[in-house]
């Protein structure tokens, strides 16, 4: 009776697993591989580009540094620089039976089983070889998308130059790393077969680079935050003579106008005004009020902390706490400013100093009655 029980536990076990096998083949079969996807846009671009049958196999994946990049390369084979996403390069190299087969199909409109003349790829050569390489990027971008990020470095490419050797090839990318990618192309149900070989750098994931540059913008706006930023107090410009500035020495004294304490301007580092304030006091330091076009409400109140308090718990106006904290000026300490460059004797003033005194002027008629102006007539009313 055991053994019976075992033997049905074991077949109930061996079926659910042939039924999980079945559920992940399936999802094989249905899920879209980058082997899978070249083979379909290479297909779909052929077809619809040159109308020629192509069947495309994966003969070769691996990675490969800047420096190994011109081993992978052949200066016989058509070399093509392709153009990527955010300014990325990419390289493409196609043989000449392929190249071959395009000739013809797009010329004679078949391709023959003759093997292709080894030959110097032209821009004609390139140019029959443009169109099918954008369409079939197209749609292998198309393809990769729905499987998420992972494949995404192999999307977005287009045509972008042909190039005479493989050394120019190589020293146009500049990325580290490369994904080498290998094609075996039968063109023409198998009339000839050639490689295409596909040099792609190596992307980090969009939404990885997204969070780099979102991280990047984070640093960066802190750094501005924390960048010092000066502004100077102008408490007032005075005007005096250039021989008077010359005078100036330590302790002369300089009057400065009562109002420009409630007038002062703060300037920016480069001269330009950014605000007029009045000048006071606060926890036994210098402090300015904002006051220029701005309401009571408007002006935003200062931080108060333990160490610092705001104006609140400053006097009733500044001209109390000015009285205060500012020092007197004596004006018996304020040395009148001389002027000098003028002369007591004004010197000689050569044919105007012999001039005779004006006559008295005694004959003059007096003048008539102004009887012509007299009282204005009252204004009229303004009935408003």
């Amino acid at each position: 009776m055991a053994v019976a029980e075992d033997m049905g536990e074991e077949k109930q076990n061996s079926v659910l697993r042939r039924k999980a096998s079945e559920g992940r083949d399936g999802h094989r079969a249905r899920a879209m591989t980058l082997e899978k996807a070249l083979r379909l846009s290479c297909a779909k671009a052929a077809d619809h580009v040159m109308d020629l049958a192509v069947n495309t196999k994966l003969s070769m994946q691996n990675m490969a540094i800047q420096e190994e990049l011109v081993s992978h390369l052949n200066d016989e084979n058509l070399l093509i620089l392709l153009e990527g996403p955010e300014g990325v390069l990419g390289g493409a190299s196609v043989d000449c039976q392929i190249l071959g087969g395009f000739v013809e199909q797009q010329t004679i409109g078949q391709v023959t089983a003759r093997a292709a003349e080894t030959r110097r790829p032209t821009r004609v050569d390139a140019a029959l070889v443009a169109p099918f390489l954008d369409d079939m990027f197209t749609r292998l971008g198309a393809y990769l998308s729905d499987e998420g990020q992972e494949w995404l470095w192999a999307a977005n490419y287009r045509f972008g130059a042909m190039v005479e050797d493989r050394r120019q090839l190589a020293l146009a990318m500049g990325a580290p790393d490369y994904h080498i990618i290998g094609l075996t192309l039968d063109i023409g149900m198998g009339a000839k077969s050639g490689e295409m070989r596909l040099i792609l750098p190596d992307r980090p994931k969009p939404s990885l680079a997204q969070d780099n540059a979102d991280q990047v913008s984070a640093n960066l706006q802190n750094a501005f935050k924390k960048a010092p930023a000066r502004l100077d107090v102008s408490l007032a410009r005075i005007g005096m003579p250039y021989a008077s500035l010359q005078g100036l020495k330590v302790g002369d004294m300089i009057p400065i106008p009562a109002e420009a304490l409630h007038s002062t301007v703060i300037e920016g580092a480069a001269g330009g005004q950014v605000a007029r304030v009045s000048l006071g006091q606060m926890n036994g330091m210098r402090a300015v009020r904002l006051n220029t076009g701005m309401r009571q409400s408007q002006v935003t109140a200062p931080i108060r902390t333990e160490e610092s308090r705001g104006f609140a718990d400053a006097p009733a106006t500044l001209a109390d706490e000015l009285e205060h904290s500012m020092p007197e000026l004596n004006t018996e300490d304020i040395e009148a400013m001389p002027l000098t460059g003028l002369d007591d004797d004004l010197g000689d003033l050569g044919e105007f100093a012999d001039l005779d005194d004006l006559a008295d002027l005694d004959n003059l008629d007096d003048l008539a009655d102004l009887d012509d102006f007299a009282a204005p007539a009252p204004l009229a009313d303004l009935n408003i």
